[in-house]
């Protein structure tokens, strides 16, 4: 009588309630719903004040489907890093002027801080490849 309670015509009914929070519990602990990243595959760093490469390079990590992020606005090298640190990225990809003249970016590995040159071209295959090498 709900319906009518509310001031609408005589509708028949049923309900249903559930305590939300033990339903997420028993959905965890049955593993119905997938472990999502604690933080994006790569965080491009602009060294050299080329946004609209950055924001190529972006775009094209997501075609790819690897999450990527980069700092917007601009913002000192150091404060990049920094906020590639908190982002929790597995991988920084450095765009600097040296590396851009030679169709290269730096990757570095945010956990061993171990740095790699990889042809632009290249990027996200490699860096594909690496993710399913760590997943293993």
């Amino acid at each position: 009588r709900l319906v009518e309670e509310m001031g609408g015509p005589a509708t028949p009914a049923i309900g249903f309630g559930i305590g939300i929070e033990r339903l997420l519990l028993a959905c965890d602990a049955e593993g119905v719903f997938p472990v999502v990243a604690a933080g994006p595959t790569a965080f491009v760093v602009d060294l050299v004040g080329a946004p609209d490469e950055v924001t190529t390079i972006v775009a094209e990590l997501r075609e790819q489907g690897l999450a990527a992020e980069r700092a917007y606005g601009a913002r000192s090298p150091k404060k990049q890093f920094g906020a590639a640190d908190r982002s929790g990225a597995t991988w920084s990809v450095i765009l600097g002027a040296a590396e851009a003249e030679r169709g290269v970016v730096a990757v570095k590995d945010m956990t061993t801080g171990e740095q790699h040159e990889v042809r632009r071209e290249a990027l996200a295959a490699w860096l594909r490849t690496r993710e399913e090498a760590r997943v293993r």
